[in-house]
């Protein structure tokens, strides 16, 4: 597929998007248990198929122990913690349900367990770092100091899907690829993981963004979204 295809397509995607309703989600109406099936989610998602981080982050906000006031500090929100994965997810894939286990799931229930324990030593949460944020990049700045397993991209992620800003780039595999096709852009993935390497590719994305005359966070999606489909096609074509 020519770079010229693909932008047209995205130029589609992109008005599509536009016209859509607004978000489901605004972070100051949200409450803590809502931050984390987000957070969940965006951890997850570095790790495996969207569609089951979302089931995975869901399941994660519907552990038992978060019905208990101080949930951070209760013991027994790591106990449950620990073996809400030890049945599988049930998830839709390309149309067909599937039960699947999360991959590195040790890993990502290590991340919340520690990240909920620095958020009792520090005296945190996910609405306080939000709230004492005066910009976008300062906020994504404190969730990757503060959230274990957040980076910049998860962080920028997590900002977008609980409407706290459509401004910041999800610099995900859909969207590099991308750039290096269009702009001849190939980043060390080492670069992304820190704030100033990010923000120097994110600032070449949001003038490719521009061209499309429409909010970052619509190009970022209709990207992702064509991107995606393009490469599926592409796959089959060598079948």
């Amino acid at each position: 597929m020519s770079v010229q295809l693909i932008n047209e397509a995205i130029a589609t995607v992109c008005h599509e998007i536009a016209n859509l309703s607004e978000p489901n989600h605004h972070w100051d109406e949200m409450d803590e248990v809502d931050f984390i099936r987000e957070a969940a989610t965006c951890i997850c998602s570095s790790q495996m198929r969207f569609e089951v981080a979302a089931v995975a982050g869901n399941r994660i906000a519907k552990m038992d122990a978060f019905k208990q006031k101080d949930f951070y500090s209760s013991g027994n929100t790591l106990q449950e913690l620990r073996g809400v994965f030890a049945e599988p997810l049930e998830v839709k894939i390309d149309g067909e349900i599937r039960s699947v286990y999360p991959r590195f799931k040790n890993r990502t229930l290590s991340y919340l367990a520690r990240t909920f324990q620095a958020f009792v030593s520090n005296s945190l949460s996910f609405s306080s770092i939000l709230h004492n944020a005066t910009t976008p990049k300062e906020a994504r700045i404190a969730l990757t100091k503060n959230i274990i397993g957040f980076g910049p991209k998860q962080a920028s992620l997590f900002l977008r899907r609980i409407g706290y800003s459509s401004d910041l780039a999800i610099l995900d595999t859909h969207i590099l690829d991308y750039l290096k096709i269009a702009r001849g852009i190939t980043p060390k993935l080492s670069m992304l993981s820190c704030i100033p390497g990010y923000e120097k590719i994110e600032y070449e994305f949001v003038n490719v963004a521009s061209e499309f005359n429409h909010i970052v966070g619509n190009v970022d999606l209709a990207i992702w979204v064509t991107m995606r489909v393009a490469k599926r096609e592409m796959v089959l074509w060598e079948l």
